[in-house]
């Protein structure tokens, strides 16, 4: 859970807010 949260907060830093997470999803 927290990975997923951190990988979140780091791809939005990358502006990859919706490949990072939905990918990850």
């Amino acid at each position: 859970e927290f990975v997923a949260l951190e990988l979140y907060v780091a791809s939005r830093g990358n502006g990859l807010s919706v490949e990072g997470p939905s990918v990850r999803n």
